[in-house]
């Protein structure tokens, strides 16, 4: 169910920010310091402002639960000095989850907002559906009337 939630979050965010912003999930891989491993990270998504050099990161958790563990790829100085090199400046970070909106809960810069909220948020802005066309599609073909609203 978690993966499904975050698939919709980004899609949600592509659609409705296509035009002006770079809407995807970061993945990589770091060295460890002091160690000889290497370690695994994951964003679920990156929402890049390209005219203001900007980013904001998001964690999406499918739980009404707020933990600091939620944020930790937010927090981690390697990640995210690797993202500002790479998309910008971050200008926020915040884990999208199932309980209620808070600002800064842990004091580390995260805040935590309600999913729901910010589909709601992300669908009213939108861009409205393009005109129909009249008289084009299925009648060409010997189908409907021609002066049918065609989607």
């Amino acid at each position: 169910m978690g993966r499904m939630l975050e698939e919709i979050v980004l899609h949600e965010t592509q659609t409705a920010l296509a035009d002006t912003h770079d809407v995807f999930k970061l993945a990589g891989h770091g060295p460890v310091p002091g160690h000889s491993g290497m370690f695994e990270y994951e964003i679920d998504m990156v929402v890049r402002d390209s005219a203001s050099n900007t980013c904001a990161l998001y964690e999406v958790k499918h739980t009404e639960r707020r933990d600091e563990r939620q944020g930790r790829w937010l927090r981690d100085e390697r990640v995210v000095s690797e993202a500002e090199r790479r998309f910008g400046r971050i200008a926020s970070r915040a884990v999208l989850y199932c309980g209620e909106s808070a600002r800064n809960p842990f004091g580390d810069g995260i805040d935590y907002a309600n999913v729901s909220e910010y589909l709601l948020s992300v669908r009213a802005n939108r861009p409205k559906p393009r005109q129909r066309r009249r008289g084009v599609g299925l009648s060409l073909m010997g189908f409907g009337n021609p002066e049918q609203d065609i989607r």
